[in-house]
């Protein structure tokens, strides 16, 4: 910790060390101090005539002065305080359990362990002001309880795994926001220095209905995890040069489906176009004919799969098209789908009343393949010009021009 006093012409600082150690680090101008001494005492201020008492993590700086000093910033730097601390051996052969609660527990695997055994201890950190919800730029909420894993500094041959209950769900202003894994290397006592661990996680629910998270730590330090809200307070340029190395970013975007004229092979093509802003692009030059759209969905960078479905047309395998799936990967520019299509033989010999020609499919991938968050919009049979009726359309719908007209 650190404190300041400061005069009308005079600065000092005090820089009190882990090991409480006082140094002093001058910077005077002309000293008016007149006695200085120490004795151990608690964490506490007094203030008598032109006496002032500060006291500081163990130790007491009594400070008589020639003029009226004014005690400014004093950063505290309180004990957090610890919840019953759970001790356990744990073997080197066969690992085990050191669990606090059915939600806050520690797994061992066999041979993690260093020496032949480890008194291990588990304590969670009841100080109130680390449970606080960050309103500064980068924004945080508190996820889990913050716990203490003992011996401090301890490191494994395998990494151990720790399980931490969700205190608070995923908050609902920000369905986009991540859990991100903390950790602070300092000794019990100390002010936490608050880090990142990159580490896997998996969220699980425990037998009792609580929803948990489980990662994987290399050594016994203090954790915590947040929900991170950074995502929505980036201005979306700076979000856009960095998705192109970070994950986690998302954008609103618009999905709408275009396609092109049905020549006499019954071959057209369709495009899924997904962009930021709605206006003119060159797919739209290249497809004129707008078939299907949706609203606004605020899209995850990674890997988007988009998939058209439908009884009325087929992949145009003679084109090159193997099926109508493609997966995109997305960092917040503009993309597009396209796909070569072909109309079934059932479909050029059948009058269709049906407004719907097929469906619009588009999910998110995870990071072992599987499909999230899927939402749909449909392909519609519409003619956005009056002066010109496409021959796909009567074509596909064996209608001529002067029969939908009079529809």
């Amino acid at each position: 910790g650190k404190l300041s006093i400061f005069s009308q012409r005079y600065e000092y600082a005090f820089l009190l060390t882990q090991k409480a150690n006082l140094r002093f680090m001058k910077n005077i101008r002309e000293n008016h101090v007149t006695n200085i001494d120490f004795m151990a005492t608690s964490h506490q201020t007094y203030h008598h005539g032109d006496q002032q008492t500060v006291t500081l993590l163990g130790l007491m700086c009594r400070i008589y002065t020639s003029t009226i000093l004014q005690l400014h910033n004093v950063i505290s730097t309180n004990t957090p305080t610890l919840s019953e601390v759970i001790k356990m051996k744990i073997p080197r052969e066969t690992g085990g359990h050191l669990r606090h609660s059915e939600n806050i527990h520690v797994k061992f695997p066999p041979n993690a362990v260093n020496t032949n055994h480890l008194n291990a201890s588990l304590s969670v950190i009841k100080d109130e002001s680390l449970y606080h919800y960050d309103t500064g730029s980068n924004k945080t909420k508190l996820a889990t309880p913050i716990i203490c894993l003992g011996p401090c500094g301890t490191v494994f041959n395998r990494h151990v795994k720790v399980t931490l209950p969700l205190i608070e769900e995923l908050p609902s202003k920000s369905k986009q926001c991540k859990l991100l894994i903390m950790v602070s290397q300092t000794l019990p006592g100390d002010p936490p220095r608050w880090s990142r661990l990159y580490s896997h996680y998996e969220i699980k629910q425990a037998h009792n209905g609580t929803r948990c998270i489980t990662f994987e730590v290399p050594h016994f330090s203090v954790y915590k995890v947040l929900w991170s809200y950074v995502d929505s307070t980036l201005p979306e340029t700076i979000k856009l040069h960095a998705s192109s190395t970070l994950s986690g970013f998302s954008f609103k975007t618009n999905f709408e489906a275009r396609m092109t004229d049905c020549n006499h092979s019954n071959q057209f093509a369709l495009c899924i176009i997904g962009c930021r802003e709605s206006g003119d692009s060159e797919m739209k030059q290249q497809y004129p004919l707008q078939v299907g759209s949706c609203k606004a969905k605020k899209i995850q960078t990674g890997k988007l799969r988009i998939r058209l479905k439908s009884e009325l047309f087929t992949a145009d395998q003679q084109l090159g098209e193997e099926n109508l799936t493609k997966d995109i990967d997305f960092n917040g520019h503009d993309i597009d789908a396209q796909f070569s299509c072909v109309l079934t033989s059932a479909t050029s010999q059948k009058v269709l009343d049906l407004e719907m020609f097929g469906k619009v499919f588009i999910s998110q991938l995870s990071e072992d393949g599987n499909a999230e968050n899927e939402f749909s919009f449909n392909l519609i049979k519409s003619v956005s010009s009056l002066n010109l009726v496409p021959s796909w359309y009567t074509t596909l719908f064996q209608r001529s021009p002067n029969a939908i007209w009079s529809l």
